[in-house]
């Protein structure tokens, strides 16, 4: 069973405490975030809403496939109120859905739940500029026959729907079997094979073949050249692409790409060092075969 609740309803209170129920946030799986001490790429409150992130090139799909093991592993899985990804569970895999989201008018409310728990003005932007976007997106997903929808009224949070909650899981389908989900696992293997990072300029785009999704460093190196790239200002706009959505690019784009051979020929076209262009004397086309150094 899929638990889906607003921010600031209180998803994290609720996982801690109810042992059947595990918690799988969205950033770990749709921003590229630094590596946490613990080895695990976690959640911070203080990163949420940041402008720097790079979007991960395996999103949606990786949050699919999380969210599903999860449920194979735990049988309740308490997530945000994505609308594509809650879609895609209803639709595509059959999910039992509870959406909570609060009423109309608690606009300020949640204001105050997000500056307690030390949340940044982007993700105050995010979830209270857009909040009627956001009640909208919820409402048409009701209309088209998606999940059971709970509106939180006042003071509440998802514990005070804990019995109910409860009651519920004895309704829900099985969890999806693990053969199912081979195809997404299969897909999603591809996609790590290859992450490229194109930097375009004002007149070049360059790019550099980081790798390995989960080799070595190359998150690291990604998570920096995002922030960096946010610090030039517009200058030069940094994007990331799995290996097959890459050469869909390539072939839409229509023009030749130009390559950076190593990490320090990106940081120098991040800082302005150099700018946006081939940096060597040979292999100035990109070739996805050829190799960069290892990320520092």
């Amino acid at each position: 069973m899929i638990v889906a609740g607003y921010a600031g309803a209180g998803k994290s209170y609720l996982a801690q405490r109810w042992e059947q129920a595990v918690e799988v946030p969205s950033m770990p799986y749709s921003w590229v975030l630094p590596p946490r001490e613990d080895g695990f790429q976690g959640e911070y409150e203080g990163e949420k809403g940041a402008p720097y992130h790079l979007p991960n090139p395996l999103y949606p799909e990786n949050y699919l496939l999380a969210i599903l093991k999860a449920e194979q592993a735990r049988g309740v899985v308490i997530i945000p109120t994505i609308p594509m990804i809650l879609y895609r569970l209803c639709r595509e895999w059959e999910r039992r859905v509870l959406l909570f989201y609060p009423e109309d008018g608690l606009r300020e409310e949640y204001r105050q739940r997000y500056l307690g728990r030390g949340n940044r003005a982007e993700f105050l932007e995010l979830f209270l500029g857009r909040w009627e976007n956001y009640l909208d997106s919820f409402r048409e997903l009701e209309e088209r026959g998606c999940g059971i929808h709970i509106r939180l009224k006042s003071g509440e949070y998802l514990s005070h729907y804990r019995e109910q909650l409860q009651r519920a899981t004895a309704e829900a389908p099985c969890p999806v079997p693990a053969e199912d989900l081979r195809e997404l696992e299969e897909e999603l293997r591809r996609g790590k094979e290859q992450i490229v990072l194109t930097l375009e300029g004002e007149e070049q785009t360059c790019c550099y073949l980081a790798g390995h999704w989960e080799a070595p460093g190359v998150q690291s190196f990604l998570y920096q050249a995002g922030r960096l790239a946010y610090d030039a200002g517009g200058r030069v706009r940094a994007r990331l692409w799995s290996g097959e959505r890459w050469q869909f690019y390539r072939e839409l784009a229509g023009e030749p790409v130009r390559c950076l051979h190593t990490p320090g020929e990106v940081l120098a076209v991040l800082t302005g060092q150099e700018p946006a262009g081939c940096m060597g004397e040979k292999g100035t086309d990109f070739h996805p075969e050829k190799k960069g150094e290892p990320a520092p």
